[in-house]
């Protein structure tokens, strides 16, 4: 019996199977590369695109700044969707009207970037400024009721935040009525606010000296959250509770208009201001009106949106309106000429202005 020693010779499988292995690897990386690629260079799409439809939502707001003026006699109160068609009480030019302006295309020709929704609302239930430690927010407050019916101011909520990263931390052994340095406060923690709250329709001095409430909301742990108007005297410092946001509410308000003045103190502060239909401040949103308009515009370009939401000064360029905003401190505004006197030294005569001219 005679056994079969020939043995297989398997040298060369190895080879092939390391050289598959290899090719495999070299696929992967070739595909990640050229996924990573794809991705980066569309990526790259989409920052531009991004830009564009930006700008093309920007338009939309400058559009309609256009016709801001014009808002009571143009264009309805309110536009709240995009599906809607909007009724004009008068002709607009249409060069300025937002609707057709802001829709056109951008750049030149062949351009894929439009403004495909422009919204607007100029009887916002919440009003809004940014304030910083050198300036002012002026705003009137007048209100009507969710079915736009005029109502009385009767309360008045005061809501904000450190303007820069949005918190309402305040600072460790806050006590109210302390006021420390500016370092000693901190930067990143909530500032405290002025608050001027002047009534309108006061004629006599004595009367409206009385009436304006002046008085310091301060962001304190445990502080309280509401008081009655007749309870706050002029130049009180409150502890105001801080949680997600610092807030309190002025109660039992009793003028139908007035002017909030609001300056920010140690670090710029966001402001949100609302009411309501109750005096305690438990009743439906009142909407705001003849202060801000809320402008909500939406841009395309290709696939891309992008959407901008706004606040705008109520009809800024018309002299009879209140001018609302943020402005300097102490600034004068006034609808007719005002005159200034100066006198730059004492012994110069020259130097002395003793009369205004208006040309």
């Amino acid at each position: 019996m005679h056994k079969n020693n020939k043995q297989l010779n398997e040298e060369g499988i190895v080879s092939i199977v390391i050289t598959l292995i290899i090719m495999i690897i070299l696929s992967l990386i070739v595909t990640g590369f050229a996924q990573l690629a794809r991705r980066e260079q569309r990526e790259a799409l989409d920052r531009q695109l991004s830009a564009q439809a930006n700008y093309a939502a920007e338009s939309g707001i400058n559009a309609f700044i256009d016709v801001l003026p014009n808002i009571n006699v143009d264009l309805s109160p309110k536009r709240e969707s995009c599906d809607q068609n909007v009724s004009f009480k008068a002709p607009i030019d249409q060069n300025k009207n937002p609707f057709d302006a802001a829709s056109a295309q951008l750049g030149q020709s062949g351009s894929n970037s439009s403004n495909t929704c422009l919204l607007y609302d100029t009887k916002p239930e919440t009003l809004i400024g940014s304030v910083s430690t050198d300036s002012v927010f002026t705003v009137p407050l007048s209100t009507q009721t969710s079915d736009g019916l005029s109502a009385n101011l009767q309360n008045l909520t005061l809501s904000w935040v450190n303007n820069a990263n949005g918190s309402s931390a305040i600072r460790n052994g806050a006590v109210a009525g302390q006021f420390p340095n500016k370092t000693t406060w901190g930067s990143n923690n909530v500032g405290a606010l002025r608050v001027d709250l002047i009534p309108l329709g006061v004629l006599s001095q004595d009367t409206l000296d009385s009436a304006t409430k002046t008085f310091i909301l301060y962001p304190v742990s445990s502080g309280q959250k509401t008081k009655d108007k007749n309870d706050i005297g002029r130049g009180d410092v409150i502890g105001v509770q801080c949680s997600n946001e610092c807030k309190f509410t002025v109660t039992n308000l009793d003028k139908p208009n007035y002017i909030l003045r609001v300056k920010s103190l140690y670090t710029p502060s966001k402001v949100t201001i609302n009411s309501n239909s109750a005096i305690d401040g438990t009743g439906t949103p009142n909407k705001f009106v003849n202060a801000q308009v809320e402008v909500d515009s939406t841009g395309k370009a290709t696939d891309v949106l992008k959407r901008i939401k706004v606040r705008l000064p109520f009809n800024p360029k018309k002299p009879t309106d209140i001018a609302v905003g943020v402005r300097p401190d102490y600034v004068l505004s006034s609808n007719e000429t005002i005159c200034k006197k100066m006198e730059l030294t004492a012994s110069d005569a020259d130097s002395r202005l003793n009369n205004c001219q208006t040309n």
